[in-house]
């Protein structure tokens, strides 16, 4: 489920449910190719491979963080999404409420965001670095 920005269309957040459904023996990005961090999801059958390979190291430009959050266990995880009124002096705007559960997936690409746990879980992040300082990483309203 995509997140989006009701009047810009800029994408917030995209959610990953435990159940999603896809074809079978196929990969699905549910980012576009020129987003920073990509999102995509493999559903292959016993005995694929994928070959050997690294990947080449070349300069990019990123100019926000963006984060992959799954929750590994528990939960639920309740999120609040926001806009961002403005590139210079960000305020934030509320969009919507979201459980995530066990299993589930939320990728978050602009925009602002809070959580809170409901209950006992285990979430692992995934974000752009380096990490440089919370000062300058985070924006806390």
């Amino acid at each position: 489920m995509l997140v989006q920005d009701p009047d810009t269309g800029i994408p917030i957040a995209i959610i990953l449910r435990k159940d999603y459904a896809m074809d079978d023996d196929t990969t699905e990005f549910l980012t576009e190719p020129t987003e920073t961090l990509q999102l995509a999801v493999h559903n292959r059958p016993k005995g694929h491979v994928v070959s050997l390979h690294s990947h080449r190291q070349f300069s990019r430009y990123v100019s926000h963080t963006m984060e992959t959050i799954f929750v590994q266990s528990g939960g639920p995880i309740t999120g609040d999404l926001y806009r961002l009124t403005n590139d210079r002096n960000p305020v934030p705007k509320y969009l919507k409420t979201i459980k995530l559960n066990e299993g589930d997936v939320i990728h978050l690409m602009y925009g602002a965001h809070s959580f809170r746990w409901d209950e006992d879980a285990r979430a692992v992040e995934s974000k752009q670095g380096p990490y440089i300082s919370r000062d300058k990483d985070k924006r806390v309203y």
